[in-house]
Parts: C-alpha cells; structure tokens; sequence
C-alpha cells in the first residue's frame, strides 16, 4: 500500500511541476518593450501646427 501512494505522489508532483512550467510559459512575466527615444527633430516638427503663438507673461 506504501508503493501506491509514493506512486501516485510522485505523479501528483509531476503534474503540478508541468502545469507550473506552463503557466510561466503562458502567463510569466513578459520582456519589457524598449523604450523609444524621442529626438529633436520629431519634436521641432510637432511644434509647429500652425497654430497661433501665446505672448509671454509679463515678469
């Protein structure tokens, strides 16, 4: 009766085993995307919309 239940422990921990395995595979943590760069260029481009400009603030 001991051999049975060792059995079946063992395939009870080999399951779970997979199952982790394959949730990490699904679900784990994902690589981050890289971070894009914003350069000079794009930003003079967007900045220039034709919209009127706001006078400064007196000081």
């Amino acid at each position: 009766m001991d051999i049975q239940r060792i059995v079946i422990l063992a395939g009870l921990a080999v399951t779970a085993w997979l199952l982790l395995q394959a949730w990490q595979e699904d679900y784990g943590a994902q690589n981050a995307p890289a971070p894009t760069v914003v350069s000079a260029e794009n930003t003079a481009a967007s900045a220039d919309l034709g919209l009127p400009q706001v006078p400064s603030t007196p000081s």
